[in-house]
């Protein structure tokens, strides 16, 4: 058995054990030894992105995507940009709000800050879509 079966099977098994953190050390391993194995680096982001880790979740469908329209598929790329801007958005807005949780004042401005990246991301995003 080669060693990225090996991992693979290693990285199931945690994943089934609920041993997320050492699931996603030995994916890292794996995305290392092929890293061009889109169906890996999917795997890898999505678990990524349930275990909560949202920036590098979005590292790795950016990279998947960026490859995707290198090979053509722009609306496939398209969909996983619109993915990776999402989890950005979500992990800066989680950062937003617990740095607003200090002050009631800062909390405010921060809810109008959020109110308007929402409306400006859908408005690109409708613009994006048609491209």
């Amino acid at each position: 058995m080669s060693i990225r079966e090996e991992l693979t099977r290693q990285a199931e098994r945690s994943l089934r054990l609920g041993r997320v953190d050492e699931a996603i050390a030995q994916y890292q391993e794996l995305a290392h030894l092929a890293p061009v194995d889109w169906g890996l680096v999917k795997q890898f982001a999505d678990l990524l992105e349930r275990a909560g880790q949202r920036e590098s979740a979005a590292r790795q469908f950016a990279r998947w995507a960026d490859h995707l329209f290198v090979e053509g598929f722009h609306s496939k790329a398209a969909a996983l940009y619109k993915k990776v801007l999402k989890l950005e958005s979500a992990a800066s807005t989680a950062c937003q709000a617990a740095s607003a949780s200090r002050s009631p004042r800062a909390s405010a401005s921060s809810a109008s800050r959020r109110k308007r990246a929402r409306r400006s991301a859908t408005d690109s995003g409708a613009g994006a879509t048609g491209a």
